[in-house]
């Protein structure tokens, strides 16, 4: 098996940047003081991409206890073009939801896209 040329690579990853509908905000924390000793985050846009934020399994659900009741989060697999600089504890949001990054997928021999999984929390 020959290895892919770097303008095949390129005529791929363009392709699949087709393939994303949607266009989200990467927002990224930095913490301030809260006054009392602690940490706060504030959320800081770093930039807009395409993606495409698909369901990670309909049947599965992300559950945290919050004020005493469990609470649900729909679990999200987003597809984002190949090379964007993202982190695991960085935001996306798009079409009015907030989703939490949970982790980076792995690397693969190509890269072709980044698909993050994520969480949606508002």
């Amino acid at each position: 098996m020959s290895a892919l040329s770097t303008g095949e690579i390129a005529a791929m990853r363009s392709q699949l940047e087709t393939t994303l509908p949607d266009s989200g905000t990467i927002s990224r924390a930095t913490y301030v003081d809260d006054g009392a000793g602690g940490k706060i985050p504030t959320w800081a846009n770093v930039g807009t991409v395409s993606c495409r934020i698909s369901p990670l399994d309909l049947s599965a659900g992300y559950e945290t206890e919050m004020g005493g009741a469990v609470t649900t989060f729909a679990q999200r697999v987003i597809t984002l073009p190949a090379l964007t600089t993202i982190y695991s504890t960085d935001r996306i949001v798009s079409g009015g939801s907030t989703y939490e990054v949970k982790s980076i997928r792995a690397e693969r021999s190509y890269e072709i896209s980044r698909r993050v999984n994520a969480v949606e929390v508002g």
